[in-house]
């Protein structure tokens, strides 16, 4: 960031860190082992890219207990302008394959100063458009050496279905024990429909 870009008051250093990664359209991810979080892209690959992306987890359909989804559609914007506000540069963000014709409102932000940040901002914002379900998926909760472990948020996750197979980013992931020493991962995935 150019001087003068960064400060803050009244803030705590995680409110600091939470802002750092929103602002370039991350998420933090809370180490498991440790007291770390890391800060990664809130797409690791944008989901229109999904068919070619490595996943991170396959899942047999035969280990899916139970699935429901929650339609939530948003709005489909192939451009966004992102730029910083007192500092920094401007980048116009448009999907690859597209002309830009429906763009969002602005993304104006102080801490917005650098090309490469405000593309990987502008890129994730794509991401979040278009068809898609939150759909959550429970199965058992598998060791390190039986497919496919746990699936923690940010994973990308492949579910091999009977009807075709579909790709979705791993948004949260709950453990329960039942009384008969089973272990269940309950997993809210966002799947996105259509190119």
């Amino acid at each position: 960031m150019s001087g003068g870009s960064f400060s803050y008051q009244n803030q705590t250093a995680m409110q600091v860190v939470a802002k750092v990664a929103t602002t370039a359209g991350s998420v933090i991810i809370p180490g498991r082992d440790n007291d770390q979080v890391s800060i990664q892209p809130r797409y690791p690959a944008s989901p229109w890219h999904w068919n070619t992306a490595t996943m991170d987890k396959i899942v047999p359909v035969s280990m899916v207990i139970s699935l429901s989804a929650n339609w939530r559609p948003e709005q489909a914007y192939n451009a966004f302008y992102v730029s910083g506000t007192n500092a920094g540069v401007a980048v116009n963000v448009k999907r690859t394959g597209t002309n830009g014709d429906n763009p969002a409102p602005d993304i104006l932000e102080d801490w917005l100063t650098e090309t490469q940040v405000n593309t990987e901002r502008g890129r994730n914002e794509l991401a979040k458009g278009g068809n898609q379900s939150i759909t959550t998926i429970e199965l058992p909760l598998t060791d390190t050496n039986t497919v496919p472990g746990l699936i923690e948020p940010g994973m990308l996750v492949e579910v091999q279905d009977i009807t075709g197979d579909w790709k979705a980013l791993c948004l949260a992931n709950s453990i329960s024990a039942s009384g008969l020493g089973t272990v269940i991962q309950s997993v809210d995935l966002e799947r996105h429909y259509g190119g």
